[in-house]
This record gives structure tokens, C-alpha cells and sequence, in this order.
């Protein structure tokens, strides 16, 4: 494999935190690993204020003009200032760019490879069709002026033309309906125009899919990969069952990753009503943070359990270690999420897991390291009572997790993604 320089486009990055930012940042560490030299292009950090952060200066990292949208973590909608971008993309001389966010962007990791006839990669980390039922505020300006952006930035046919001025067309749809629409318009041109787009889950795959249909788009399943973290010290285990009142033999269930509103982690308090009722020191633990924390905090206030109900607050990624050694069982109702990464980081901790929607994660198989279930309060208790009351079935899931879990590295997934550009570059050498 030979020396490439790798451009690594995201609409969000640091001080946001996020699971896009944390794979754009291992992403870069293992292609320089591989000897490749790599470029992240973002929004800038104006505005943007996180506990604890501040700016560093790397020359690797161009940040780009930008506008704020709503949110302490929410990502920028970076201006597409043409000359600043290329004349920086030029002096990098890129043998290829991978893109992140299909926003303003991602977008612009197109416009720079029809240009110089780069490689372009998208990898699909969202479901905006999601993202926007809860963030509308974040997508629906952007899906006003991103056609005529795309209309710049990508080889245009006439099939692409219609479409995208179709957006424009009137018609009787609702607001929501038009811009769902628009959406996967744009989507489908903008990911049609990419040499390949990577899915992080088989679940990525099929939205990919269903609004690409026709348009010959080369889809590749590739996981994103987690490394194990440190194992933990028992005076670190010891500190942090102290800190939140957990006890030696609590049975704790926990949550860790972005407490938002469409984790739907509020659906976790009747589960541990049904858990409790057989299992009478079961805990919920859930660690992050957002916005939302306080409403969910005044709506676990009102459950009969309120006082099993922990909350731990913002988290250091070392911290999840510790946090997973003092819990017996992994919980994860949220349907939104197009990869589970925090699932991987739970498997790789050695933790069972019990989970609603299966086709989001590759380390969770059904009976071999944890339980896939209807969205039932009944169903996700009774299996979370299952794993909680089968000291034998509890272990033999947690080595099961480590197992399988090890089978997707950072540095392994990563290379996948390096041979998908090198097998590009060798076809467009060929023409």
C-alpha cells in the first residue's frame, strides 16, 4: 500500500461531542498509522462552547467559515466559500476525500473532487430522516439553498437537473413531507455522485438503499470498529460506586453515550419497574449528557423507582471501563441510531446487552452475547430478569461480547476503508 493524503470532510467536530466526531478522529489516527497523511476539513469553533474545551492549533485541521445552528453540540452549517477551500485543497494535492455529514461540507468534499478529479467517499453516520424529526431546526434551512450547492459540486446529467429542481416545484405537500422529500432527493444525488458510500451497519445499508434505487450506487457494509479500553483499577471502580451510591451487590442496567431526546431513553423507566418487581436491587444507571438530561430527570422523578434511577452526568471515555465493571447488563432502547457504537464499547467491556433494533449492530447476535426484543416493556424486562438471574448464561454472554466485539478493530475497519479508496483509484487509472 503506498503513501496516500486523505481529506476527511464532517460538518461536526471538536468541542462537539458525538459519535461522528469520535470516528473522525480514530479514522485519522489509524490512516496515519498506515503511513497515510490525512486533512480534516469542519466548521469553525465561533460560538461553539463546551466544558473544558480549548482551541488547539494543528495544521492538519482547516476550519472553515460557518454559522450557528441550535445546541451546545449541535453541528454548524459551514459556508461554502469557494476560493478559501480550494486554494487549501490544492496546496494538499489530495489523492482522496471521505465525507461524513452529506451536509454543506460533505458537499464541498464533492465540489473539490469533480474539480481535480479525486476520489470521493461518503460514509453514511446518520438518519437525517430521523435526525430531522427531532432537529428541524438543524436540517430544514440547509435543504433550501443545498441544491444549487450540489448543482455546483457534482458531474450533473439531466436526470440529476430534474430532480433536483423538482424540489423547488409547488405542490400540496407539507411542510415535513416536502422536506423529507427534498432529503432524499438530495441524498440521492449527491451520494449517486460518489465513487462509493460506505454503510456502517446493515441498517445504514437499507436506508442507503431506498433512496438511491436506480442510480447504480456502490454500497459497502464496513462497521465502524472500536478498541478496547484500558481495564480499570479497583480504586477507580471503588471511587465511582461511592460517588453515585452503588452498592457491591446492586444489579445495575445501564446506559451510556448522548442522553437526547431520541434515544428514547425515558422508556427504560417502566422496564425497570418489571425488573425490579423480581429483581429487587436492580439500578439504572445512565451516563452522558445534553439538553435534554433535565427533562428526562423530571420525568424519571414521577416512577415508582425514581430512587434506582442514577444519573452520572457528562463522562470521560476512560470512565466507561469502570462504569461497565460495576454493571451487570448493557440496556439500549433507541431505534434511531444508524450504528451502535456505545453498543461495541459495552461488548468490548464485556457486558450482555439487551437492545430493540437488531440490524444497527454487528456485535450483538441473538442467545450468543445478549437479547434482541420487541419494543416492549415486558419483553425488555423479561430478558434483562433473564440475564440478571443466570449467573452462567451472564458469563458466558460477557465473554461472548469480548469475542465478537474483537473481530471489529479501529485499525481493522479502517484498513477496509483504505483498500475500498485503493481499489478506486486503480479502476479510475485503468480508464
Amino acid at each position: 500500500m503506498y503513501h496516500m493524503r486523505i481529506g476527511l470532510f464532517t460538518d461536526t467536530y471538536h468541542p462537539s461531542t458525538n459519535g461522528v466526531v469520535f470516528v473522525v478522529d480514530f479514522t485519522r489516527e489509524c490512516l496515519e498509522k498506515l503511513g497515510h497523511e490525512v486533512f480534516i476539513y469542519c466548521p469553525d469553533e465561533k460560538l461553539i462552547k463546551a466544558p473544558g474545551h480549548k482551541k488547539k492549533i494543528d495544521k492538519n485541521i482547516i476550519r472553515l467559515p460557518s454559522l450557528p445552528t441550535v445546541g451546545p453540540d449541535a453541528p454548524r452549517t459551514a459556508l461554502f466559500v469557494r476560493s478559501r477551500l480550494m486554494k487549501k485543497i490544492d496546496e494538499h494535492n489530495l489523492d482522496a476525500s471521505v465525507f461524513f455529514t452529506p451536509m454543506t461540507v460533505g458537499v464541498m468534499a464533492l465540489f473539490a473532487a469533480k474539480k481535480n478529479g479525486t476520489i470521493v467517499i461518503a460514509q453514511h453516520s446518520s438518519d437525517l430522516h430521523r435526525t430531522m424529526d427531532f432537529y428541524p431546526t438543524q436540517i430544514k434551512p440547509v435543504l433550501a439553498f443545498a441544491p444549487l450547492i450540489i448543482s455546483m459540486s457534482t458531474k450533473m446529467n439531466r436526470k440529476k437537473v430534474k430532480a433536483l429542481a423538482k424540489i423547488y416545484m409547488p405542490d400540496r405537500s407539507t411542510s415535513d413531507k416536502w422536506s423529507k422529500r427534498a432529503l432524499d432527493t438530495q441524498l440521492a444525488v449527491t451520494y449517486s455522485s460518489c465513487d462509493a458510500v460506505i454503510a456502517v451497519s446493515h441498517k445504514s445499508e437499507r436506508q442507503i438503499k431506498s433512496f438511491t434505487k436506480g442510480t447504480g450506487t456502490d454500497i459497502r457494509v464496513i462497521p465502524t470498529g472500536v478498541d478496547p479500553l484500558p481495564k480499570p483499577t479497583v480504586r477507580k471502580i471503588t471511587k465511582l460506586r461511592q460517588k453515585f451510591g452503588i452498592k457491591p451487590d446492586d444489579e445495575v442496567m445501564i446506559y451510556f453515550g448522548r442522553i437526547g431526546e431520541e434515544k428514547d431513553l425515558k422508556f427504560l423507566f417502566p422496564v425497570l419497574e418489571r425488573v425490579v418487581r423480581r429483581r429487587p436491587k436492580a439500578k439504572l444507571l445512565l451516563c452522558g449528557d445534553n439538553e435534554y438530561r433535565a427533562e428526562l430527570m423530571e420525568i424519571a422523578a414521577k416512577s415508582p423507582v425514581a430512587d434506582r434511577i442514577i444519573f452520572a452526568g457528562r463522562y470521560k471515555r476512560n470512565d466507561i471501563p469502570a462504569f461497565c465493571a460495576m454493571s451487570k447488563v448493557y440496556v439500549f432502547p433507541s431505534t434511531f441510531d444508524t450504528q451502535g457504537l456505545t453498543l461495541h464499547e459495552a461488548a468490548s467491556s464485556g457486558l450482555p446487552i439487551v437492545l430493540i433494533d437488531g440490524p444497527v449492530t454487528e456485535v450483538v447476535k441473538f442467545g450468543y452475547n445478549g437479547f434482541i426484543v420487541r419494543k416492549s416493556y415486558n419483553d425488555f424486562a423479561g430478558r434483562v430478569i433473564q440475564i440478571l438471574s443466570d449467573q452462567k448464561l451472564a458469563e458466558k454472554f460477557s465473554e461472548n461480547s469480548k469475542k465478537i466485539a474483537s473481530e471489529f478493530t479501529q485499525l481493522g475497519q479502517t484498513e477496509k476503508m483504505v483498500d475500498l479508496i485503493d481499489e478506486k483509484l486503480k479502476a479510475r487509472d485503468k480508464v
